[in-house]
C-alpha cells in the first residue's frame, strides 16, 4: 500500500512534469499529500493495531525522504529542473512492469489518457502523404482540421510553392467546389481548418496561399512573372466555386436572410496562425545567460483530422506524419513515415485541437461547433468492441503530445517511462533525424545496463535534412559518448546480456532503389557478426536472402517520369520513430518466414514507387497506395506462443514529429503516436533496412569523418542556445 501511495501521490505527478522548467523543485509537497492517504489507508484498511500506526508511517516517511533525496541530487546532476526523473522502480517491483497489459496501464496512469482499443493503423511511406492529405480533403464532409508547422509559400528559389499550389488548386479549391454543388442535398458545408506556427508562416511565405483560403470567392492571387498560367488556374478554379454558389438554391436563399457576411465565413477555410511572437515577452531558461525572445518556441506538430466524433470515432480518419507541405518534403530524397488512424484514438485530436484554440486566446463561444465535445454515442463501447473484432482493427494506440511551451508533456512521460521500464533482453531501436538529447542518452545507457538492447541510428551530415551547425555539434557529442561508454561500459552491459549500438545513416542508396536497399541489408548483416546475434534468423533467411539478392539485382529501379519533384542530393533521414519489444516480443525475428514477407512486400513497394507521379502531381487515386504484408504470420506466431509467454509479449512503436532532441522535449509542440502491441511488418521490413543502410560505429575517429568536428566558438555556442538547437 505504501508504493501505491507513492507512485499514485508522489512520483506519477512529479515526473508528469519532465521536460519543464520548476521554480520550485521538490517532492515535499507532494509528500505531504502521499502522507495523508497514507495514514487514511492506515487507519480505515491496514488492520494495524494503534500503537503500530505511528511506526509504519514512520517507515513511510523515511521512503519519502529518500525520494527526494534522488530528486535533489538528480538536480544537481542536470544542473536544473527540467530534466529530473525519479525513477519508477522506486515504487514497482520487476513483476508489476513485463506484460503489454501492465506497461499499457502505467502509460495510460502516467499520460492521463486511456490507451484506446479496436484501431485500424496504416504505415504510409513518404511520397504517398500528399496523396492521402489531398484524399482527406475531399473525403471531409463534416470538418477537416490541417495541423501542421509548415506550408510553404515559395520554395527555394524564391518561387510559388508547387506541391503547395496544387494542393490549394487541387485539394481545398477543388473540395469546397464539390461540397457546395452537394449542398442543396446535403445542407452541409464542411468546415475546413488549417492551424499553422507562425514562424514558418512569416519565414516561408504561407501567406500567398492562406489569404486566398481565407477568402476564396474575391481574393486574386497575384504570381511573380512566369506563373501567368498557375494564375489562370486559381482563377478558373474560384469562378467555378462562385458558380457553384450562385446555382445553390438554398445557398442563395440562406445569402439574402443571413447577408454577404455570413456566405463569406462558411465558404472558406479557417486558417489559425498561432504562437504569435512577442519580442516584449523574453526567457532566461532558453540560453546560457542570454534573454531570449519567445520567437524561438514553434508547434511542430504535424496532423491531420476530419470527420472523427463522439458518435462514431469509425467515421472518419487522422494522419500523422512527420512531413509539411510544400516541395521541399515531396521530393525523392526524404525517408519519412506517416500513419493512416482510423479508431478511438482519434478523439483526443480533436479535443487538442479545440485546447490549442483556446490556449491561443480564442473564447469558448468562437470554438467551431464541430471541435466542441459530445457526449460518447449510447452504443460507443459495443460499437469499439465490434470493430475490435475485425481484421486490422485490433490494435491498441494514443496519440501523445508534447504541449508548446511550459505546458503538459505526456510523449516525454511516455517515453522516459518505457526507456527505463522495459525488462532485460528488451530491444529498443530509434531512428532519428535529430539525435542529440542528453537526457534520451543517459536513459538509453541506464537501459543497456540493465540488459537492454539498444539500437540509436542518427543520419550523417550528408544524410541530415536539418544541417544547423548547433544541431549537428551535439548530435556528434551524444553519439561520441554512447561510442565511449561502450567501450568504457561494454563488459558490464555484455554481462547483463545488453547491447549498446550507435550507426550512422550513411546511405547513397536511392530512396526509389527498394533493391538496393534490400541487398544493403545482406551486406551488413555479413559485416556486422553483433547484428547476426541479435536478429538470430535461422539458416534459411540468409540462404533467402542471397537468393532475393539475386533476383532484385536484375530488377530496374523505378525512374523518375518527369512529373515528380527531383531528388537533388542524398536520402535524407527525417523519420522519427521508436521500435520497443520484449525478449519474448522479439523472439518474432526467429522466424522463417522473413524472407517471403518481404519477397511480398518488394514488388508492392516498387509498384508504388512507379505509380508515384499521380500520387504527387495529381493526387490521383493510386493503387497500392497503402501496403501491409504479414499480418497473419504474426498473429499465428502469435496466437501458437504458451499462455505465460504469450503474457510476456510486449511491443511498442512510437511515430511522429518529435525528435530525439532537447528542442522537442522542452520547448515544442510535438505528437507521436504509440502502437501498442504487434504493429505493420512493414514498418519491421523498413527499420531492417535503416539498419542495413547504416554504418555502425565502434571507433569515435570514424565518427569524426561522418560527423565532423567544429571550432570552439561554434561548440560554446551551439550548448549556449541548446533548446534552440
Amino acid at each position: 500500500a505504501a508504493r501505491a501511495v507513492l507512485l499514485d501521490e508522489v512520483i506519477v505527478p512529479y515526473d508528469r512534469l519532465l521536460g519543464q522548467a520548476k521554480d520550485h523543485d521538490t517532492t515535499r509537497d507532494f509528500a505531504l499529500l502521499a502522507r495523508g492517504a497514507f495514514l487514511r489507508w492506515l487507519h480505515v484498511q491496514g488492520g494495524l493495531s494503534r500503537q503500530a500506526i505511528p511506526d509504519a508511517l514512520g517507515v513511510f516517511g523515511a521512503m519519502l525522504d529518500i525520494v527526494e533525496e534522488v530528486r535533489r541530487t538528480a538536480h544537481a546532476q542536470w544542473n536544473g529542473s527540467r530534466f529530473v526523473w525519479l525513477p519508477l522502480q522506486l515504487a514497482l517491483e520487476p513483476e508489476q512492469h513485463d506484460t503489454q497489459q501492465e506497461l499499457d496501464a502505467l502509460v495510460a496512469h502516467m499520460a492521463g489518457e486511456p490507451v484506446t482499443d479496436g484501431n485500424d493503423i496504416s504505415y504510409v511511406i513518404n511520397e504517398q502523404f500528399q496523396y492521402q492529405l489531398s484524399r482527406t480533403v475531399h473525403a471531409a464532409r463534416e470538418y477537416h482540421v490541417l495541423w501542421t508547422h509548415d506550408f510553404r509559400g515559395k520554395d527555394g528559389r524564391g518561387d510559388p510553392d508547387e506541391m503547395s499550389f496544387r494542393h490549394v488548386l487541387r485539394s481545398y479549391l477543388a473540395a469546397m467546389t464539390a461540397r457546395v454543388r452537394e449542398y442543396d442535398s446535403t445542407g452541409v458545408f464542411p468546415t475546413y481548418l488549417i492551424i499553422l506556427d507562425e514562424w514558418f508562416y512569416r519565414a516561408n511565405t504561407a501567406r500567398l496561399w492562406m489569404d486566398l483560403l481565407e477568402n476564396p470567392l474575391h481574393h486574386r492571387v497575384r504570381l511573380k512573372a512566369g506563373f501567368g498560367a498557375w494564375e489562370d488556374s486559381l482563377a478558373a478554379a474560384q469562378q467555378a466555386l462562385r458558380d457553384a454558389v450562385a446555382h445553390s438554391s438554398l445557398l442563395t436563399a440562406q445569402r439574402r436572410h443571413y447577408g454577404e457576411g455570413w456566405l463569406r465565413s462558411l465558404v472558406k477555410v479557417h486558417v489559425n496562425i498561432t504562437n504569435v511572437s512577442d519580442p516584449s515577452f523574453t526567457s532566461w531558461r532558453v540560453a546560457t545567460a542570454f534573454p531570449v525572445p519567445d520567437t524561438w518556441m514553434r508547434d511542430h506538430r504535424k496532423l491531420v483530422v476530419y470527420d472523427v466524433s463522439e458518435r462514431d470515432p469509425y467515421r472518419g480518419e487522422s494522419i500523422v506524419t512527420g512531413a509539411g507541405i510544400g516541395e521541399h518534403y515531396a521530393n525523392l530524397s526524404w525517408e519519412d513515415r506517416s500513419l493512416l488512424v482510423r479508431g478511438p484514438a482519434n478523439l483526443s485530436l480533436k479535443t487538442a485541437a479545440r485546447e490549442l484554440l483556446l490556449s491561443q486566446g480564442v473564447s469558448p463561444a468562437r470554438i467551431p461547433a464541430v471541435l466542441r465535445p459530445l457526449p460518447l454515442a449510447p452504443d460507443y463501447a459495443a460499437l469499439v468492441e465490434r470493430n475490435r473484432g475485425l481484421p486490422g482493427r485490433d490494435l491498441r494506440a494514443l496519440l501523445l503530445q508534447n504541449r508548446t511551451g511550459y505546458a503538459d508533456k505526456s510523449l516525454n512521460v511516455t517515453k522516459a517511462l518505457l526507456y527505463t521500464l522495459m525488462p532485460a533482453g528488451s530491444v529498443i531501436k530509434i531512428p532519428d533525424s535529430l539525435w542529440n538529447g542528453t537526457f534520451w542518452g543517459s536513459a538509453l545507457l541506464g537501459a543497456s545496463l540493465r540488459g537492454v538492447r539498444v539500437l540509436v541510428i542518427a543520419p550523417t551530415l550528408a544524410n541530415a535534412p536539418a544541417r544547423a551547425f548547433g544541431s549537428m555539434i551535439r548530435s556528434r557529442e551524444l553519439l561520441w559518448r554512447f561510442v565511449m561508454a561502450e567501450q568504457l561500459f561494454g563488459d558490464v552491459i555484455r554481462r547483463e546480456g545488453g547491447l549498446l549500438k550507435v550507426g550512422l545513416y550513411a546511405s547513397e542508396i536511392p530512396v526509389s532503389n527498394v533493391p538496393g536497399k534490400i541487398l544493403s541489408v545482406r551486406t551488413t548483416l555479413a559485416r556486422e557478426p553483433w547484428l547476426r546475434d541479435l536478429f538470430a534468423f535461422p539458416p534459411s533467411v540468409y540462404e533467402g536472402l542471397e537468393e532475393l539478392a539475386a533476383t532484385l539485382g536484375a530488377l530496374p529501379i523505378p525512374v523518375r517520369d518527369g512529373n515528380e519533384f527531383e531528388a537533388r542530393e542524398r536520402p535524407l533521414l527525417h523519420l522519427k520513430a521508436n521500435f520497443i519489444a520484449s525478449r519474448e516480443a522479439w523472439s518474432v525475428m526467429a522466424r522463417r518466414d522473413w524472407v517471403e514477407l518481404t519477397r511480398e512486400f518488394v514488388p508492392r513497394r516498387m509498384s508504388q514507387l512507379q505509380a508515384r507521379g499521380a500520387a504527387v502531381a495529381s493526387f490521383g487515386d493510386t493503387t497500392g497506395a497503402r501496403i501491409d504484408v504479414g499480418g497473419d504470420v504474426v498473429r499465428s506466431w502469435y496466437e501458437g506462443l504458451p499462455a505465460a509467454q504469450r503474457d510476456r509479449v510486449v511491443f511498442y512503436t512510437l511515430i511522429g514529429s518529435a525528435n530525439q532532441n532537447d528542442r522537442s522535449m522542452v520547448s515544442d509542440g510535438e505528437a507521436s503516436l504509440l502502437m501498442a502491441g504487434w504493429p505493420s511488418v512493414t514498418a519491421t521490413i523498413d527499420l531492417i533496412s535503416l539498419i542495413g543502410q547504416s554504418r555502425w560505429i565502434d571507433d569515435p575517429a570514424v565518427l569524426d569523418q561522418l560527423l565532423p568536428r567544429r571550432g570552439a566558438l561554434a561548440t560554446r555556442i551551439a550548448h549556449w542556445f541548446k533548446f534552440a538547437f
